[in-house]
């Protein structure tokens, strides 16, 4: 049963609650797509609004398709960058710890779902000023878009609200990271930083 109940609290971590974050985000990005998706959503059962079922959906598979972007980056930069490792070391799942296990099994998925928020916001940074370059820059939307300025003030703190809040989750499953490794839950020996 113990195992179930890790697993339950790595899954809602790790997957579940960034997938929020990525929706809650998506919504303040691209406004006018969300709520286009959302009125197309079909009712279940001839209820008039599933939404809120549809949207839990949308985070829960959002929050596992966006995390394994956030993993594949993971992986990306542990194989080509060799200050990553410092920063975040390896967690060796396999390795057996006496007597700290359910502190452990708190600060894993912890660590985990921060580093997959931080990632995915940064992702989701990206392509959300790659989107208003394209928007503002299109020849037909030249005009309307300098005559906007909350729109593109509104974009500038959303940018940097994503940026912030990206980088903070990072530094936060840093900050895991290396409390784990003192537990000896990592690969290999705790890095300086």
């Amino acid at each position: 049963m113990e195992v179930f109940a890790a697993l339950g609290l790595y899954l809602i971590l790790a997957f579940l609650l960034p997938g929020f974050c990525y929706l809650l985000f998506l919504r303040l990005c691209f406004p006018g797509a969300f709520r286009e998706v959302y009125k197309s959503l079909p009712p279940i059962d001839d209820e008039d609004n599933a939404g809120g079922y549809w949207l839990v959906s949308a985070a829960v598979v959002g929050g596992l398709l966006l995390s394994s972007l956030a993993f594949a980056l993971e992986l990306v930069l542990r194989d080509s960058w060799d200050s990553f490792e410092k920063w975040y070391p390896e967690i060796n799942f396999g390795k057996k710890l006496e007597g700290v296990d359910s502190y452990v099994n708190i600060l894993v998925p912890s660590a985990i779902m921060h580093l997959n928020i931080g990632s995915g916001l940064f992702l989701m940074l990206l392509v959300f000023l790659g989107w208003e370059a394209w928007r503002r820059n299109r020849p037909s939307a030249a005009p309307a878009a300098a005559a906007q300025p909350p729109t593109l003030a509104a974009s500038i703190w959303l940018s940097a609200i994503l940026l912030v809040l990206a980088g903070a989750n990072m530094y936060v499953a840093h900050e895991l990271f290396h409390r784990i490794c003192k537990f000896g839950a990592t690969a290999a020996t705790c890095p300086t930083t």
